[in-house]
């Protein structure tokens, strides 16, 4: 009987697709880990290295840690706690990593000499011109 409901109310089905804390914190996990260059972004494919963005990404998990204190059961607290010593060290492996250094001064060499955009504003200037604010056309 697909329609009988549970303690709670709900079907099986609809416990299955409640989304939970663990949930929402491995969404901050997984942005923490790209912006570690340890996972693909998944629209692009490309792998890009920010710790300010890691760094953001633990501080929301330990925030969302300090907000769901006492109202976690004991199983989602330690998997919480668990994903943000994860991250911290993955973030503490790759700052002191001299092969990641490399590759970062590398890439922004590169991002230096990159070619300008071959889309023009409205006002004729590369869509990507570095440092220049853009102007507004009024017809």
């Amino acid at each position: 009987m697909a329609d009988e409901k549970t303690q709670n109310g709900q079907t099986e089905e609809e416990q299955e697709h409640r989304i939970g804390i663990l949930d929402i914190a491995a969404v901050f996990l997984n942005q923490g880990a790209m912006s570690l260059g340890m996972l693909p972004h998944p629209a692009t494919g490309e792998v890009f290295i920010s710790f300010e963005a890691a760094q953001e990404s633990i501080s929301i998990l330990e925030v969302l840690q300090e907000k769901t204190h006492g109202n976690l059961s004991g199983e989602e607290s330690e998997a919480l706690t668990s994903m943000i010593d994860e991250l911290k060290m993955f973030y503490v492996r790759a700052v002191t990593d001299p092969k990641l250094k490399e590759a970062l001064e590398k890439a922004k060499a590169k991002e230096e000499k990159k070619e300008p955009s071959k889309i023009l504003t409205p006002d004729g200037r590369p869509a990507t011109s570095v440092g220049e604010k853009p102007t507004i056309i009024l017809p």
